[in-house]
Protein backbone atom coordinates (compact mmCIF):
# COMPACT_ATOMS: atom_id res chain seq x y z
CA UNK A 1 0.00 0.00 0.00
CA UNK A 2 1.53 2.87 -0.99
CA UNK A 3 1.40 6.31 1.09
CA UNK A 4 -1.26 7.84 -0.54
CA UNK A 5 -3.66 5.03 0.33
CA UNK A 6 -4.73 3.98 -3.24
CA UNK A 7 -3.87 0.02 -3.13
CA UNK A 8 -1.52 -0.89 -6.05
CA UNK A 9 -1.46 -4.84 -7.36
CA UNK A 10 2.02 -5.74 -8.13
CA UNK A 11 2.28 -9.51 -10.06
CA UNK A 12 4.90 -11.45 -11.05
CA UNK A 13 7.34 -9.02 -12.69
CA UNK A 14 7.86 -7.14 -9.62
CA UNK A 15 10.73 -6.17 -7.99
CA UNK A 16 11.99 -9.09 -5.20
CA UNK A 17 13.14 -7.05 -2.00
CA UNK A 18 11.09 -3.74 -1.13
CA UNK A 19 8.23 -2.64 -2.09
CA UNK A 20 4.82 -1.87 -0.23
CA UNK A 21 3.02 -3.23 2.66
CA UNK A 22 1.21 -6.24 1.55
CA UNK A 23 -2.49 -5.64 2.52
CA UNK A 24 -4.17 -8.78 0.50
CA UNK A 25 -3.06 -11.53 -2.06
CA UNK A 26 -4.88 -12.31 -5.37
CA UNK A 27 -6.05 -15.80 -5.57
CA UNK A 28 -4.05 -17.76 -7.91
CA UNK A 29 -7.59 -18.28 -9.82
CA UNK A 30 -8.20 -14.70 -10.98
CA UNK A 31 -4.44 -14.04 -11.75
CA UNK A 32 -4.85 -14.42 -15.62
CA UNK A 33 -8.35 -12.22 -15.68
CA UNK A 34 -6.16 -9.40 -13.72
CA UNK A 35 -2.93 -9.27 -15.69
CA UNK A 36 -5.65 -8.67 -18.70
CA UNK A 37 -6.83 -5.39 -17.11
CA UNK A 38 -5.28 -2.53 -18.65
CA UNK A 39 -3.07 -0.31 -16.22
CA UNK A 40 -5.56 2.13 -14.61
CA UNK A 41 -8.83 0.01 -15.05
CA UNK A 42 -10.54 0.35 -11.66
CA UNK A 43 -11.06 -3.46 -9.88
CA UNK A 44 -13.25 -4.17 -6.90
CA UNK A 45 -11.93 -6.64 -4.54
CA UNK A 46 -13.59 -9.01 -2.54
CA UNK A 47 -12.57 -10.96 0.90
CA UNK A 48 -13.07 -14.40 0.24
CA UNK A 49 -12.10 -15.55 4.19
CA UNK A 50 -13.07 -13.75 7.12
CA UNK A 51 -10.74 -12.90 9.46
CA UNK A 52 -11.99 -14.44 12.68
CA UNK A 53 -10.84 -14.40 16.10
CA UNK A 54 -10.02 -12.14 19.07
CA UNK A 55 -8.75 -8.87 18.69
CA UNK A 56 -5.68 -10.23 20.11
CA UNK A 57 -5.70 -12.71 18.32
CA UNK A 58 -5.50 -10.77 14.87
CA UNK A 59 -2.89 -8.75 16.50
CA UNK A 60 -0.64 -11.60 17.10
CA UNK A 61 -1.22 -12.65 13.76
CA UNK A 62 -0.27 -9.22 12.46
CA UNK A 63 2.74 -9.19 14.49
CA UNK A 64 3.65 -12.97 13.30
CA UNK A 65 3.28 -11.96 9.76
CA UNK A 66 5.55 -8.86 10.14
CA UNK A 67 8.17 -11.04 11.65
CA UNK A 68 8.15 -14.26 9.18
CA UNK A 69 8.78 -11.41 6.67
CA UNK A 70 11.87 -9.56 8.77
CA UNK A 71 12.87 -14.06 9.14
CA UNK A 72 12.41 -14.53 5.52
CA UNK A 73 13.44 -11.45 4.06
CA UNK A 74 15.95 -9.87 6.31
CA UNK A 75 17.90 -8.16 3.47
CA UNK A 76 14.37 -6.41 2.50
CA UNK A 77 13.80 -5.97 5.84
CA UNK A 78 16.61 -3.86 6.79
CA UNK A 79 15.81 -1.86 3.66
CA UNK A 80 12.21 -1.25 4.61
CA UNK A 81 13.13 -0.57 8.18
CA UNK A 82 16.07 2.55 7.39
CA UNK A 83 15.07 5.84 6.37
CA UNK A 84 18.11 6.04 4.03
CA UNK A 85 20.15 9.33 4.30
CA UNK A 86 22.16 11.16 1.40
CA UNK A 87 19.54 10.60 -1.43
CA UNK A 88 16.66 12.03 -1.08
CA UNK A 89 14.77 9.97 -4.02
CA UNK A 90 15.54 6.87 -2.03
CA UNK A 91 14.66 8.85 1.65
CA UNK A 92 11.04 10.16 -0.29
CA UNK A 93 10.12 6.52 -1.27
CA UNK A 94 10.70 5.23 2.13
CA UNK A 95 9.08 7.92 3.91
CA UNK A 96 6.19 7.39 1.75
CA UNK A 97 6.20 3.63 2.30
CA UNK A 98 6.48 4.01 6.33
CA UNK A 99 3.68 6.24 5.74
CA UNK A 100 1.47 3.41 3.78
CA UNK A 101 2.52 1.08 6.91
CA UNK A 102 0.80 3.71 9.49
CA UNK A 103 -2.41 3.89 7.79
CA UNK A 104 -2.81 0.12 7.67
CA UNK A 105 -1.97 -0.17 10.92
CA UNK A 106 -4.63 3.04 11.95
CA UNK A 107 -7.11 0.72 9.63
CA UNK A 108 -7.11 -2.01 11.22
CA UNK A 109 -6.61 -0.23 15.02
CA UNK A 110 -10.09 1.26 13.37
CA UNK A 111 -11.78 -1.94 13.47
CA UNK A 112 -11.30 -2.55 17.79
CA UNK A 113 -11.08 0.99 18.78
CA UNK A 114 -14.18 2.97 16.19
CA UNK A 115 -14.70 5.21 18.76
CA UNK A 116 -10.81 6.83 18.85
CA UNK A 117 -10.33 10.31 16.88
CA UNK A 118 -8.28 10.09 13.85
CA UNK A 119 -5.15 11.56 15.44
CA UNK A 120 -5.38 9.12 18.26
CA UNK A 121 -5.30 6.22 15.88
CA UNK A 122 -2.67 7.44 13.95
CA UNK A 123 -0.30 8.44 17.24
CA UNK A 124 -1.19 5.17 18.22
CA UNK A 125 0.15 3.40 14.67
CA UNK A 126 3.30 5.38 14.46
CA UNK A 127 3.81 3.73 17.76
CA UNK A 128 3.44 0.53 17.16
CA UNK A 129 5.33 0.70 13.70
CA UNK A 130 8.45 2.31 15.06
CA UNK A 131 8.11 0.01 18.02
CA UNK A 132 8.14 -2.88 15.62
CA UNK A 133 10.65 -1.72 13.39
CA UNK A 134 12.81 -1.64 16.31
CA UNK A 135 12.13 -4.88 17.51
CA UNK A 136 12.72 -6.50 13.88
CA UNK A 137 16.22 -4.54 13.59
CA UNK A 138 17.31 -5.50 17.19
CA UNK A 139 16.26 -9.16 16.30
CA UNK A 140 18.20 -9.16 13.13
CA UNK A 141 21.02 -8.07 14.59
CA UNK A 142 20.40 -10.51 17.68
CA UNK A 143 19.58 -13.66 15.61
CA UNK A 144 18.82 -16.16 18.34
CA UNK A 145 15.47 -15.90 20.21
CA UNK A 146 12.68 -17.66 17.84
CA UNK A 147 10.05 -15.53 15.78
CA UNK A 148 7.16 -16.68 18.20
CA UNK A 149 9.80 -15.50 21.16
CA UNK A 150 9.99 -12.30 19.63
CA UNK A 151 6.08 -12.52 19.09
CA UNK A 152 5.85 -12.54 22.82
CA UNK A 153 7.90 -9.70 23.94
CA UNK A 154 5.54 -7.85 21.27
CA UNK A 155 2.69 -8.64 23.07
CA UNK A 156 3.66 -8.08 26.24
CA UNK A 157 4.43 -4.76 25.45
CA UNK A 158 2.11 -3.98 23.56
CA UNK A 159 -1.19 -5.29 24.11
CA UNK A 160 -1.90 -4.46 27.73
CA UNK A 161 -1.67 -0.67 26.94
CA UNK A 162 -4.15 -1.56 23.27
CA UNK A 163 -6.92 -3.40 25.48
CA UNK A 164 -6.77 -0.70 28.12
CA UNK A 165 -7.13 1.61 24.81
CA UNK A 166 -10.25 -0.74 22.91
CA UNK A 167 -11.98 -0.67 27.22
CA UNK A 168 -11.91 3.32 27.11
CA UNK A 169 -12.85 3.81 23.24
CA UNK A 170 -16.41 1.06 24.38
Amino acid sequence: MPGHGQPIVLMRDRQTTGGYPKIATVISADLDRLAQSMPGTELTFRAIAQDEGSPEQKFRRSVDAFLAFVEQAPDAARVLLTVPTGDPVAASVSREVQTGASAGIAALLAESMPARTPWHLQATAAFLKEGLHAVAVWWLDHPGPSRAAVADIVLDAAWRGLQRQMQQAT
